[in-house]
């Protein structure tokens, strides 16, 4: 059996207990991503949190939450900020930065992820901690978005 060499980063530890938390929200409301993404971008512990991480941690966690998008949309799990509901892509605050998400992706889909690490970084400095928060959110709750009825569910 050989052994896993895979070195767990803070960015990578941080970015799984983000998801788990983000997912366990949208299992604690029954598959309904408005409630999820609401919590989940208003709970003051997150928020907090992230702004002990620094910034590298944040950009690293923004990475790989760009990329589970970017595979979400490869693989048929979601991925299109266009599924989430219409309470988060219609709200005055969220539509500028689900054009920040959109962009990441994009980056990384035409420039790789070298390029998407330096844009990350670069947006850690533009924005808010509660901005930063909303972005991985949206890409979190894009991913693998429950359905009902063919919609998603809010």
């Amino acid at each position: 059996m050989g052994t896993d060499n895979t070195v767990m980063t803070t960015g990578m530890v941080e970015f799984k207990r983000a998801l788990g938390f983000a997912l366990g929200l949208r299992e604690e409301y029954g598959g309904k991503v408005t409630p999820a993404f609401n919590e989940f971008t208003s709970e003051p512990d997150i928020v907090g949190h992230w702004e002990t991480l620094g910034g590298e941690v944040i950009a690293e966690m923004l990475g790989y939450s760009t990329r589970l998008v970017r595979d979400a949309r490869e693989n048929g799990q979601g991925g299109e900020f266009s599924t989430l509901p219409a309470a988060i892509r219609d709200h005055g605050t969220y539509g500028p930065l689900i054009d920040v998400a959109e962009v990441l992706v994009n980056v990384l889909e035409n420039d790789g992820g070298m390029v998407v690490d330096a844009e990350n970084r670069r947006l850690v400095q533009e924005l808010e901690t509660l901005d930063m928060v909303a972005v991985f959110g949206l890409m979190v709750m894009s991913w693998n978005p429950p359905r009902k009825n063919g919609e998603a569910t809010c």
